[in-house]
């Protein structure tokens, strides 16, 4: 299972590691991954899939513009495509511009 999460999701991943292991007293490595990957689901599948659709952008200011950082590999180009896939399912216009150095 691959997926690209934000801050928030991570902190309550790691705040659920913290107190499973401070309640069950993990014995070892493959004990820690177990309830890792049993977190990750549990966060992944407790969350609302159809969040875009509520998105809304301030009518007021224009032009939008969303900056996405992150060293290589972590999913910035997979991350835009998301953007725009769901800017165009809730009708919204969007014209993405990469740029690699600022």
């Amino acid at each position: 299972m691959t997926s690209d999460v934000g801050v928030a999701t991570t902190v309550e991943i790691i705040k659920r590691i913290e107190e499973r292991v401070a309640k069950d007293k993990y014995l070892g490595t493959k004990e820690l991954n177990s309830i890792l990957q049993e977190e990750m689901v549990n966060v992944l599948t407790d969350a609302p899939s159809q969040e875009y659709q509520n998105f809304d952008l301030p009518a007021d200011h224009k032009p939008h513009i969303i900056l996405v950082v992150g060293v290589n590999g972590v999913g910035k180009t997979t991350t835009i495509g998301k953007l725009a896939y769901n800017f165009k399912n809730t009708g919204k216009k969007s014209r993405f511009r990469c740029s690699r150095y600022l």
